[in-house]
């Protein structure tokens, strides 16, 4: 429900400060909140969104936060087995990107390292976003 509500505003139309704005005084808290219980899509479609606001984590009261559990969970979902799904992985590389936070070395080595076996396995369309 929070990632939807992220993504709803950021395809909004009309100014995007005012858009980002908003979702800093009600949305940070409540993507902190509900972040342990998102599946990767929804936490791939919010990191997409708080890039599409331009809402700079780093610079947020509780977005420093916010980006540790995301963090903490993204790791958690690798772990159980969330990298089988390329369209997935797909959407949480470019999720990760475009949010533009300095994310650690060793959340993106995680990632690259539970990538690679499984990357076979995917479609041709998110092999081709994974290596675009």
């Amino acid at each position: 429900m929070v990632a939807q509500a992220w993504v709803t505003l950021a395809k909004l139309p009309g100014s995007r400060a005012d858009r980002a704005a908003f979702a800093r005084k009600h949305l940070l808290g409540k993507g902190l909140t509900f972040v342990h219980q998102m599946e990767m899509r929804s936490l791939s479609n919010m990191l997409w969104a708080i890039g599409k606001l331009r809402v700079d984590l780093a610079q947020e009261g509780t977005g420093p936060y916010l980006a540790d559990a995301i963090d903490e969970h993204v790791r958690k979902l690798v772990r159980a087995g969330g990298m089988e799904d390329g369209k997935h992985v797909e959407q949480l590389l470019y999720g990760l990107e475009f949010s533009q936070y300095p994310w650690s070395h060793d959340l993106l080595a995680l990632l690259v390292e539970h990538t690679i076996p499984v990357f076979r396995a995917w479609d041709l369309k998110a092999q081709g976003e994974v290596r675009g």
